[in-house]
């Protein structure tokens, strides 16, 4: 479909599905489960006692709540919407969930995550909702010493936001930033996928078929947030 616009040179990486693994999944996977493999890769290990706070629960945030889950993060928060997909992110292991319908603003967030950690950050925080507020609410999430990865965010006009870069000083905190991901991490997502089907049920994240000729419709859908991964 994209033969008049793109050109895959002979030499270009190329990975198998596994038999096991759905082409649906594989789909998915080539963008979000792939990005999310490259942040977890720079992010550095994942620790049981660590608190892990995965902002958005669109595709990137669900996978990165199985991926934490699967490396043992010791607690997993993680924020979004609608209920639906934070009730995946409960089945795929969050420990805890944050609405956001139900906390509108971002210190309702910050202060929601706090009161959970009994006042305190946590260790590590990736940021996957692409929201404007979202990286200055992510620093009023962490602790002292703590890590933070930021992917979901685009650049460009109207995306500034304030923040204070004696905070990021004063805190010892490392920001890391990372886009998309190699075909490297493409065959890491879907051996990963292949080691845990059984234990997370990835076709929750492309549950409805559309016709080709309902492309607009599945665009629709999954921006009014009433799919996730429309096939």
């Amino acid at each position: 479909g994209f033969a008049e616009y793109a050109y895959v040179f002979p030499n270009s990486g190329r990975v198998r599905v596994p038999d096991e693994v759905d082409t649906s999944w594989a789909s998915a996977a080539s963008c979000a489960l792939r990005t999310v493999v490259h942040s977890f890769e720079r992010i550095g290990k994942m620790n049981p006692w660590e608190t892990v706070v995965i902002q958005g629960a669109g595709p990137l945030g669900l996978f990165a709540t199985a991926l934490a889950d699967h490396l043992g993060a010791g607690r997993i928060i993680t924020i979004g919407a609608p209920d639906s997909r934070l009730a995946i992110a409960k089945r795929y292991g969050a420990t805890d969930l944050v609405s956001v319908s139900q906390c509108p603003e971002p210190e309702d967030r910050i202060a929601a995550v706090r009161e959970l950690l009994g006042g305190h950050g946590a260790e590590v925080v990736f940021e996957f909702s692409g929201a404007r507020t979202a990286f200055t609410e992510g620093l009023g999430m962490i602790k002292e010493g703590g890590r933070y990865m930021v992917t979901g965010q685009i650049d460009g006009p109207g995306k500034e936001v304030p923040v204070r870069p004696g905070f990021i000083t004063r805190q010892q905190l490392t920001i890391m930033g990372t886009w998309s991901g190699h075909i490297a991490e493409y065959r890491k997502a879907l051996e990963f996928m292949n080691a845990t089907r059984t234990k997370y049920d990835f076709g929750a994240l492309v549950p409805n078929r559309y016709r080709l000729d309902q492309a607009t419709e599945a665009l629709s859908r999954m921006r009014a947030q009433e799919d996730i991964k429309p096939v």
